[in-house]
């Protein structure tokens, strides 16, 4: 079975940049507005937005993750509910396909499988 491993991903750093870009930001939007700059809330200490950011990196990660197990669980699910000799034939044609093997392009190889094989004398609906 091929497929192409996805690499942990990169972790998620706070750097001086992103702080200067923050505070800019953030005085780009006092300065925008001159007159309500009373009115407006003090901006948000740089210390919470990182942490936040932080906290918001790590849950989109989980979540691609689980994402993409629960795409290889619909995929295996699916080549286990092929009969062996169906199995056999598209196992071979995805081992030497030039797609990459992520969960995307697997799980579009075996829908276009399905759709192409013939079916079989009980799956066809005019049958006694």
């Amino acid at each position: 079975m091929r497929f192409s491993p996805r690499g942990k991903a990169a972790r998620w750093e706070w750097t001086r940049r992103k702080e200067l870009a923050l505070l800019r930001k953030q005085r780009l939007e006092r300065e925008a507005l001159p007159l309500l700059a009373p009115l407006m809330p003090p901006p948000e200490p740089v210390a919470q937005v990182r942490n936040r950011r932080e906290a918001e990196a790590r849950a989109a990660e989980a979540l691609w993750r689980a994402r993409l197990a629960t795409d290889w669980r619909r995929f295996r699910r699916g080549l286990y509910a092929l009969d062996p000799d169906s199995r056999a034939a598209f196992l071979a044609r995805w081992n030497k396909a030039g797609c990459p093997g992520t969960t995307e392009y697997a799980l579009d190889a075996l829908h276009q499988h399905l759709k192409d094989a013939p079916p079989t004398p009980k799956e066809t609906p005019c049958s006694p």
